[in-house]
């Protein structure tokens, strides 16, 4: 018997052990890339898919300057480099290279239409003023000497810098089937130079070399890389992805009120994956880095496929898709919503292959309202912030109050870009003539964030006049109320697009919504109604009563059944009385 268990003992240690080595062998190792900011997500792939070919790995990305993406490849800070120009090995003794091939970098050069001058090689940029990305490490070795050198942070912003006459070309690198979209009065006028581009390991990994080099080339030889570099499906998931890049942080009620209402369209579809990825998520981070760690996150997060639909809501998110998106999102087709300002001269960067949803601000609408509640009023004061966006909301303010004030003899006063504190103060001390009108705001001077529950709050205790907004979320905390923009609304009107295109249509077959008033509601807050004595009548049709004290059927319905029943019963039995007391009377 002793044996027996003994045996049983050994037969289960070697089963733990085996399970644990089978556990050990399905175990990935990640191996951790980095990436210049201006390739294209498409190199990402090529890798991804050869790196697949080799069994327990899988990777991430981060993307850098390419100084800085190079020097993390070398310090083992990362594994391995996406996508640079040979010889790198002779500088950074910790790479190694992987001795295929991964593309082709073309070096293009453009100039505003009507550059006359021949550019065929490095030589021929003598004397001219040239714009290029800081830190590529082969074109700066290759520039002529007698240039005036400008540097941008991206493409994008190369292109407007020619645009606006800062430089006479920009040179700019191209990998793949890769081009650099432009508007309509700038043209690529050479290309100077086409080099391969490969893969770097950190030594650590230099045993995988080889085996990567023979991934990547067993991949051209299946016509696998060829569809990617094409920008095709090649590894197509059962459902359907939206991805959404809104701007705001999901503690702030019109940030949470848009997502929510997105994701509840697409959960009556089985067949769509929804992914949210908020661009100003992380605080700790200047816009620059917040920028850059969505950007790695992307990145990693579409390795495999990039998502079937784009939806960008708010101006900070649209304007991150169109810095971004030939490098991203090729070929995805686009949803703008929430937007404030006209962008249809920026649409250029998406190659038109969007629609737009703007917001309409109704500021006209609901100064004419306090107008009729409040006759005396002679100054508004128009709380707004200065990010992008506040800029947006304060010049379409301007304009369309412009002729009201004259008419009515109003004094607009727009609110400084400065301290929360130092902005309430001013509030603080308006006269009493006087009403607040509440734009967008939730960063002061010092890029310090308030929710709009600390901000209303704080206006709330330092007001003594009359609030009104214009911005779902920041009525409850005072605000008497007034015609707000609607971000669930505006969600919706993305997503219901967004279904169309999956379903087969073309995103440019919906024409961009200019006058959206129809997405904003007015709303009030019955407290604050209650407080100025101002009647329910005196409000526009169908508005929306907020706070209201709720009815004896909506806090308990049982009691309410049962106090009709009982007067039901108490009725039936005084007209019992009364027909008995009848009877007996005729009777006697």
């Amino acid at each position: 018997m002793k044996r027996f268990f003994l045996s049983s003992a050994l037969v289960g240690f070697m089963f733990l052990l085996a399970a644990a080595f089978v556990s050990a062998s399905e175990e990935q190792t990640i191996i951790n890339f980095s990436v210049a900011l201006d390739e294209p997500a498409t190199v990402d792939r090529l890798v991804y898919h050869s790196l697949r070919q080799l069994s327990g790995f899988d990777m991430t990305v981060e993307a850098a300057p390419m100084a800085y993406a190079v020097q993390m490849a070398n310090s083992g800070e990362k594994d391995a480099l996406i996508s640079q120009t040979g010889g790198l090995e002779k500088e950074y003794p910790n790479l190694v290279q992987v001795p295929e091939p991964l593309a082709q970098e073309h070096f293009e050069v453009y100039a505003k239409v009507g550059f006359s001058r021949p550019i065929d090689d490095w030589d021929d940029l003598g004397g001219l003023r040239i714009g290029t990305l800081m830190h590529k490490l082969y074109l700066e070795a290759h520039l002529p000497d007698d240039i005036e050198h400008i540097y941008r942070n991206s493409n994008i912003d190369l292109i407007e810098a020619l645009r606006a006459d800062a430089c006479d070309v920009v040179v700019v690198a191209a990998s793949l089937n890769h081009t650099q979209r432009v508007p309509d009065d700038v043209s690529r006028v050479g290309v100077i130079d086409s080099v391969p581009t490969y893969i770097y390991l950190n030594k650590k990994y230099e045993f995988i070399a080889a085996d990567l080099a023979e991934a990547v080339r067993s991949i051209k030889e299946d016509g696998l890389y060829w569809r990617i570099a094409d920008h095709e499906s090649v590894d197509p998931h059962p459902q359907k992805t939206v991805l959404h890049i809104s701007s705001y942080y999901a503690d702030d009620p019109w940030e949470s009120e848009l997502v929510d209402t997105v994701t509840n369209v697409f959960s009556e579809r089985n067949d769509i994956r929804y992914v949210n990825v908020a661009l100003n998520a992380n605080r700790a981070l200047d816009e620059n880095n917040r920028s850059r760690s969505v950007m790695s996150t992307l990145r990693t997060l579409y390795l495999s496929e990039p998502p079937d639909v784009l939806i960008a809501s708010d101006n900070a998110a649209v304007a991150f898709v169109m810095q971004y998106y030939g490098l991203l999102f090729c070929k995805v087709p686009v949803i703008f919503c929430a937007q404030n300002g006209d962008i249809s001269d920026q649409l250029w960067k998406v190659g038109g292959l969007n629609t737009v949803i703007y917001e309409t601000i109704p500021a006209d609408e609901t100064v004419r309202l306090i107008l009729r509640l409040f006759p005396d009023t002679k100054n508004i004061y128009v709380l707004n912030g200065s990010s992008d966006t506040g800029r947006e909301w304060r010049r379409t303010i301007r304009d369309q109050l412009e002729n009201i004030a004259e008419t009515a003899d109003l004094n607009i006063i727009f609110s400084k870009n400065t301290l929360l504190k130092k902005t309430l103060d001013e509030v603080a001390a308006l006269p009493p003539n006087s009403v607040v009108l509440c734009g967008t705001y939730n960063l002061d001077s010092a890029s310090q964030y308030y929710s709009q529950r600390e901000m209303q709050t704080e206006l709330g205790k330092h007001c003594r006049v009359p609030i009104f907004g214009l911005r779902h979320g920041s009525i409850g905390y005072g605000q008497v109320g007034g015609n707000y923009v609607e971000s669930g609304l505006q969600g919706k009107a993305a997503a219901r697009i967004a279904l169309r295109v999956l379903d087969g249509h073309d995103v440019r077959s919906f024409p961009p919504l200019v006058d959206t008033r129809g997405l904003n509601r007015w709303m009030f807050d019955y407290r604050i109604l209650t407080e100025m004595n101002i009647d329910e009548s005196r409000l526009p049709d169908g508005s929306i009563i907020i706070n209201r004290p709720p009815s004896l059927y909506e806090t308990n319905p049982v009691a309410l059944f049962l106090a009709l029943l009982l007067f039901v019963l108490a009725l039936l039995t005084i007209l019992g009385l009364i027909i008995f007391s009848a009877l007996i009377s005729n009777k006697n």
